[in-house]
C-alpha cells in the first residue's frame, strides 16, 4: 500500500506587520518633525569657504533679487523707502538686531554696498551677508 505524500508548503515570512509598523513610523515622523521656515523668495546666494552660523532669531532681512528688486522683511520696497524703513525699525526696537543681506550672486556689488550704507546711516551696526557653504573639491 502506497501512501500519497502531501506536499508541505514552504515557510514564508509574513511582511504585512512589518509594513504596517514602517508606515506608522513614517507617518509619526512626518507629523512630529519641525520644519525650518524659509522666506518664499528664491535667491541664488554666493558660496563661501568660511561661514558663521547665526543662531539669532531676531533679525531683519533684506533680499536683493537678480533683477534688483528689494524686499525688506518679505515686503517689496524701493531703495528710497528702504532708508526710511531702516530708521523706523531702528527707532521701534530697543535691542540691537542683525541685518542679514541675502543678495543673489549675480547682483552688482554696488547695490549691496548701497544697502549696507543705508543701514549704517540708520544706525544699524550689525550686518551679515548670507552665503551658502562651498563644497570642498
Amino acid at each position: 500500500m502506497e501512501f500519497t505524500r502531501r506536499k508541505r508548503s514552504e515557510a514564508r515570512v509574513d511582511l504585512t506587520p512589518l509594513i504596517d509598523v514602517v508606515l506608522n513610523l513614517v507617518i509619526f515622523l512626518l507629523l512630529t518633525t519641525t520644519f525650518i521656515v524659509q522666506p518664499g523668495l528664491k535667491v541664488n546666494l554666493p558660496q563661501a569657504r568660511t561661514q558663521e552660523k547665526t543662531i539669532e532669531k531676531k533679525e531683519w532681512r533684506v533680499i536683493i533679487t537678480r533683477d534688483n528688486r528689494l524686499f525688506f522683511n518679505d515686503r517689496q520696497i524701493t531703495l528710497a523707502e528702504l532708508g526710511r524703513a531702516f530708521q523706523e525699525v531702528r527707532e521701534q526696537t530697543e535691542e540691537e538686531q542683525t541685518l542679514v543681506i541675502k543678495a543673489d550672486k549675480d547682483v552688482p556689488h554696488g547695490r549691496v554696498v548701497e544697502v549696507m550704507d543705508l543701514a549704517k546711516q540708520a544706525g544699524i551696526n550689525r550686518l551679515a551677508i548670507a552665503t551658502t557653504p562651498r563644497l570642498e573639491e
